[in-house]
C-alpha cells in the first residue's frame, strides 16, 4: 500500500523507500500514470525530500496560498494552486543524466474543488516519523 495514492483524474503512487537520519530526509518512489484515448504516460521517479521541506509544504497547505514541494535535486516539483477560480495540480519532473541527456515532463490537471481538497488531504495524511 502506498503512503500516498491517488486514482483519479490521474494515477499517483508515492512510497518511502529509504530514510537518512544524518540529513533528516527520505527517498520516495513516485509512479505517475495518465491514460487517454490516444496516449499513455507512465513515469517512475525516485527522489529525496528533506524532512523540514515537507514540514514547510504542510504549512503552505494550512495557509492555502501557493503550495509547492520540490525535492533535493530539483528532479520533481508538485504544485497546487487556485488560478482565476480554477484548481490546478501540477507535477513537473526534470531528469538530466549522461544516458538520456535531459527529459522534462509537465503534467497539469484542472480539477474541481472537492477533488483538489481530496488530493491535498492525501499529502497531509502522509505518515511523519520525525
Amino acid at each position: 500500500m502506498a503512503e500516498i495514492e491517488i486514482k483519479a483524474p490521474f494515477s499517483l503512487s508515492v512510497n518511502v523507500i529509504e530514510i537518512d537520519d544524518y540529513l533528516p530526509s527520505f527517498k520516495l518512489k513516485m509512479i505517475h500514470k495518465k491514460e487517454g484515448k490516444n496516449y499513455n504516460f507512465n513515469n517512475e521517479i525516485k527522489f529525496w525530500i528533506e524532512c523540514h521541506k515537507w514540514d514547510v509544504f504542510l504549512e503552505q497547505i494550512k495557509e492555502g496560498k501557493y503550495i509547492e514541494l520540490i525535492d533535493m535535486d530539483n528532479i520533481i516539483r508538485f504544485n497546487f494552486q487556485l488560478i482565476n477560480g480554477t484548481f490546478i495540480v501540477r507535477i513537473n519532473s526534470s531528469i538530466n543524466s549522461i544516458e538520456i541527456n535531459n527529459v522534462i515532463s509537465i503534467y497539469e490537471y484542472k480539477v474541481e474543488e472537492e477533488l483538489f481538497k481530496q488530493i491535498i488531504n492525501k499529502f497531509k495524511e502522509f505518515p511523519k516519523w520525525w
